[in-house]
């Protein structure tokens, strides 16, 4: 048979139709190809007409697309000034830095740390994530009922200790000898800071879903881009799933902010949004790493790495599509925050309960 062709035979007296459809793109890219969706349309055109056709290629997907970008652009503007706002309120105001926020001057020997260190966490992300896809469907349960959400949850748990240790390491070897203060940094909180920023973050991340839900009623729509992400409201049953995989984030998102802000906010270029954008890089650089891998062996033999051994894991590395975008958006977040406050765990706190319940409530839910 032959692609796009529709064949048609008899059978038991009744007129069977069969077409097959082969379009030269990724598995991924068919959910929001606009050749995919008129392939759809003209099967059942043709297989069960309707009253009043509309062209297959009528379709207005693109601009849904570009209106859900404008929406969750405004949704994160929203979420990073709701917490800019609510520090001139009383109950906040502690969090409030006292000066201006700025980068740290730094030796030739200190950027060798900062490039070692980055590099390394790339690298140690981009080898990790296959592993974590194993071991995310091996370790299913009632407790870790969603595999995607395992897999990210033990991902962000490994590769946050990974950071951990490298910041560690560069504080022993580099950093105090060379002044940093993780007290004057706001590595260490004062007691009168912890319950403004958990609470402050979580009424964050609240307010921004309020939004989300508030839409979803009037106008019964959401904020879907593609695969990328999806911020869209839900049922109360996923509040639990939240609350379960939430530590695993938490963790992961509060040592790569101490990272982003405290270690790595060094003068590089004459510029300080170089650094910035160099920081969103590299978060998102491990993810990159595993696309090329992935996709170089494809164009060049027509396999995936891991057809090998493992049929299905490189269409599961697709589930990192996400991540090009809410990794890089980590760093400006908590760089803004961290600049009104001299506080990385702000930002983490209420980030980390967005990104748990973008992904826990999108996703498939196992019953054991």
């Amino acid at each position: 048979r032959s692609s796009d062709t529709v064949y048609r035979e008899t059978i038991n007296g009744q007129e069977a139709m069969r077409i097959i459809y082969n379009p030269t793109m990724i598995h991924n890219w068919t959910f929001n190809s606009p050749t995919v969706a008129r392939y759809a349309i003209e099967f059942f055109e043709e297989a069960m007409p309707a009253p009043n056709p509309i062209a297959a290629s009528s379709q207005i997907a693109s601009l849904k697309t570009a209106f859900s970008v404008v929406g969750a652009v405004g949704l994160f503007v929203f979420f990073i000034n709701f917490i800019l706002v609510c520090l001139r309120a009383r109950p906040f105001a502690v969090l409030a830095a006292a000066g201006p926020i700025g980068p740290q001057e730094t030796t030739r020997r200190g950027k060798a740390w900062l490039w070692l260190g980055m590099g390394a966490s790339a690298l140690f992300a981009a080898i990790t994530f296959p592993l974590m896809w194993v071991v995310g469907a091996l370790v299913m349960s009632d407790f870790f009922n969603q595999h995607q959400a395992a897999v990210f949850g033990l991902w962000s748990l490994v590769t946050g200790l990974f950071t951990w240790f490298v910041l560690w390491l560069t504080y022993r070897k580099y950093a105090k000898a060379h002044g940093l203060s993780l007290r004057e940094q706001g590595v260490y909180l004062s007691r009168d800071k912890v319950v403004p920023t958990i609470l402050l973050g979580v009424l964050a991340a609240v307010a921004t879903y309020g939004i989300v839900f508030l839409v979803d009623y009037l106008f019964h729509t959401d904020f879907h881009v593609w695969l990328l992400f999806g911020i869209n409201a839900f049922e109360a049953d996923k509040l639990v799933l939240v609350a379960q995989f939430l530590p695993f984030f938490l963790f992961f998102y509060a040592v790569n902010s101490v990272a982003v802000n405290v270690f790595n906010y060094v003068r590089i270029g004459k510029h300080e949004w170089v650094n910035t954008a160099l920081m969103a890089v590299f978060n998102v650089l491990g993810v990159a790493l595993l696309y090329v891998w992935v996709y170089s062996v494809f164009l060049t033999s027509g396999n995936t790495p891991t057809d090998a051994f493992m049929w299905g894991l490189s269409s599961w590395i697709n589930w990192l599509l996400g991540m090009l975008v809410i990794l890089p958006l980590a760093v400006v977040v908590s760089r803004i925050v961290y600049k009104a406050t001299r506080n990385p765990y702000l930002p983490a706190v209420g980030w980390s309960i967005l990104v748990t319940a973008m992904i826990c409530t999108r996703n498939l839910t196992e019953l054991f």
